[in-house]
């Protein structure tokens, strides 16, 4: 399947609904986690970062790192739970 052949219309609007549901959640939760989410992510001028990375820029562990990551989306699934957002994809539904 070509790239051209599996842009729908619903992706589309699901890729648009994701970005404006981070862009509204994403200040609702720590400075910390959403720094870490972002940089782990690549969200901004920065690529992604491993957890190590992350780790050394913010002078905490791996897995220090990855505690606050998991945090951080857990408090944004229950942010769209609260708000009625659309759904965050859960650890075993991201590879449907």
């Amino acid at each position: 399947m070509t790239m051209e052949a599996s842009i729908t219309p619903q992706r589309i609007q699901d890729y648009v609904e994701a970005k404006d549901f981070i862009a509204y959640a994403l200040p609702k939760i720590t400075y910390r986690e959403r720094e870490i989410l972002r940089l782990y992510f690549g969200i901004g001028p920065e690529g992604p970062m491993t957890y190590s990375a992350i780790g050394r820029t913010f002078g905490i562990s791996r897995n220090r790192v990855r505690q606050i990551a998991y945090r951080g989306l857990y408090h944004l699934r229950q942010i769209a739970k609260r708000e009625a957002h659309p759904r965050m994809p859960g650890p075993a539904e991201k590879n449907l």
